[in-house]
């Protein structure tokens, strides 16, 4: 991984371009929550890109991954509000006095939104607000007290963000109606989200029919009740097609998810024509060896969450560029990927459509000129997504801001 970070940090900077970004005086201030060791989220890739052209201090609530520490100048573990917001505004002030070029970049959360404002207000520094996923995704899953005063929180932080400088926006652009109204002094950035290029990349090879007798589907990403496991266990119970094989790759973490997964396993135990595999939370390194060997990958989505009816899956550009048959849920997030029939399947959430978009994606596995067809049309979508290309086209996005 460190090999990748080091590619990457080098591969962005062109020493022959002297700019705002590569000044030896220019620094960035990230306010995040939590980032952790997984090199194909979001989170962990604005991390890489910042500290790739910036000197970049970051700012947390949690412990910071090891493998980045390198890359980056200082890392301040506060604690969530008020350690955060006066930690922040103490360096942007101290940045200011030794007169740096800076700016305060926050990701999508009110706590790191609130600490953008008063930095913005009280240091008068550029303020870069990014939004990769709805803050709503924060109470997904919480009651009682919890979910109310967070929700509450969002609302009070919201009406600070069009004192924003820019707002990146990597979601659909349907989001915005869910968002202030964007002042005609802030910029926007639209960006979307990328892939990890495997060490073995099969980007530009040319794509063979799997002739297995057995189809092998998988699905990668927290086992929730969001995200379709209910759909599975139905199929399971309903399915009577060709020996087929359903890998389930992630963390389960709360005990309504466990019951759901407990009845998948117990399901497909009394099925002649289909086994399950639960590998449960592998590095990504791992995730993408099982993927290599998989027909189908599934990303199965509940749109009533705001979130993921507009978000743009990593999942789904991870299997493409793999050269998978993809099945998803219908969202603005896939639609924008997925051209139904031709690079995968699309799938309505709650209408009983799963089963038969399955029974979709397995007769194609099944007829090698369509698959072959079906898969190289899935990697080709893929190209140009691969994180390097998306940080670095967010890096030129971001020289606007600061040269306005």
């Amino acid at each position: 991984m460190l090999s990748f970070l080091h590619g990457f940090k080098m591969s962005m900077i062109n020493p022959k371009r002297e700019t705002l970004h590569n000044s030896p005086r220019h620094w960035a201030i990230l306010i995040i929550n939590k980032v952790l060791a997984r090199p194909s989220q979001v989170r962990y890739q604005r991390v890489v890109m910042l500290a790739s052209r910036f000197k970049l201090i970051v700012v947390t609530a949690n412990p910071f991954p090891e493998e980045l520490r390198g890359f980056v100048q200082e890392v301040h573990v506060e604690k969530k509000g008020w350690g955060m917001w006066s930690k922040a505004i103490g360096l942007a002030k101290k940045k200011r006095q030794q007169n740096c070029l800076f700016y305060i970049h926050t990701q999508y959360s009110p706590n790191s939104i609130i600490a953008g404002y008063l930095c913005k207000k009280l240091v008068n520094c550029k303020w870069v607000y990014d939004l990769w996923d709805h803050p709503s995704v924060g109470w997904l899953g919480t009651k009682g007290p919890s979910r109310w005063i967070r929700r509450v929180f969002w609302v009070v932080s919201r009406q600070m963000l069009p004192k924003a400088d820019a707002w990146i926006i990597a979601m659909h652009p349907g989001i915005l109606a869910h968002l202030p109204p964007v002042p005609i002094t802030c910029q926007l950035i639209f960006i979307r989200a990328g892939y990890i290029k495997p060490d073995r990349d099969g980007t530009g090879s040319d794509i063979i029919f799997r002739n297995n007798s057995v189809i092998k589907i998988a699905y990668s990403g927290p086992m929730v009740l969001q995200r379709g496991l209910a759909s599975m266990r139905d199929w399971i119970i309903s399915y009577s097609g060709p020996s087929a094989e359903l890998h389930l790759i992630g963390p389960c973490a709360d005990p309504a998810s466990q019951t759901l997964l407990n009845e998948i396993e117990r399901e497909s135990e009394s099925k002649l024509n289909l086994s399950l595999r639960i590998w449960g939370e592998l590095p990504h390194s791992e995730v993408l060896e099982v993927l290599r060997n998989v027909d189908i990958g599934l990303c199965l989505l509940d749109t009533g969450v705001l979130n993921y009816k507009y978000a743009y899956p990593v999942k789904v550009i991870e299997y493409m560029n793999l050269g998978l048959i993809v099945l998803a849920t219908e969202s603005h997030g896939t639609r924008a990927l997925i051209m139904d029939g031709q690079n995968g399947f699309i799938e309505r959430h709650k209408t009983g459509g799963f089963c038969q978009t399955m029974e979709r994606a397995i007769a194609i596995c099944q007829d090698p000129i369509t698959s072959i067809k079906v898969r190289d049309a899935a990697r080709k979508a893929a190209w140009g997504y691969e994180w390097n290309s998306v940080n670095y086209e967010l890096l030129q996005r971001l020289e606007s801001v600061f040269n306005q």
